[in-house]
């Protein structure tokens, strides 16, 4: 190869790989969070997606400051607990696989994303545009999405000891966990249910049209 293309093929190389580092972060207000809050992994308007403070950070609480676009989020790889509640998102990017705890209430989400395998806890509540669930993790044990426009829920995990899925429009649910402790589903068109597990201590199934009360366990 000649110093030529040495030359051009190293300052390709070198190109890509910096585009790669600087992500652009196209949300005005979670730009200004990132600025304020991780100085040194901007620069600008990007986000260096391999700086350390970002990829090490374990909590991450962007509520209720009117952001639209999560677009940088995915480069939270160590992240543990993200709450971004109170928000306008109609969308958000993937979510970083370390998940174990996610709030997103009040925002407007039609379609949720891909859950991280290792999530245990998931608010979801006041999305009056949610239309369907993505799979539930099997590590999963409180679940709260009340209030949107679900007619189904996908199958439970066997790990699942609290459910509120009231004020949405289902008409049935599916087979309920064995360790399930909490029901809450007010508030939709459930005509019949499945059996109640033995360990169940509180249902709630107000606003219903069941023909018939459930059997309760003792």
């Amino acid at each position: 190869m000649t110093r030529t293309g040495i030359f051009l093929f190293t300052l390709c190389f070198v190109s890509a790989f910096s585009h790669a580092q600087s992500v652009f972060i196209p949300d005005s207000s979670f730009r200004i969070f990132l600025q304020l809050n991780y100085p040194s992994c901007m620069i600008g308007d990007s986000l260096n997606s391999t700086c350390t403070a970002v990829a090490q950070e374990t909590f991450l609480n962007v509520s209720d400051m009117e952001i639209y676009d999560l677009t940088g989020l995915e480069y939270f790889v160590g992240l543990d607990s993200l709450n971004c509640a109170y928000n306008e998102f109609s969308w958000i990017p993937a979510f970083p696989s370390s998940l174990t705890y996610i709030n997103c209430n009040y925002n407007e989400f039609g379609v949720i994303p891909e859950l991280p395998l290792g999530l245990k806890e998931f608010h979801c509540t006041s999305n009056s545009s949610l239309i369907t669930l993505p799979e539930l993790p099997d590590q999963l044990t409180y679940l709260d999405i009340q209030s949107g426009q679900l007619i189904s829920l996908p199958p439970l995990p066997a790990s699942l000891s609290y459910l509120r899925c009231s004020a949405q429009q289902l008409t049935f649910l599916p087979d309920l966990p064995d360790g399930l402790d909490t029901l809450n589903c007010r508030i939709n068109g459930l005509t019949i249910l499945p059996d109640l597990p033995d360990s169940i201590v509180y249902v709630n199934l107000s606003n219903n049209h069941l023909t018939s009360p459930p059997i309760l366990p003792a």
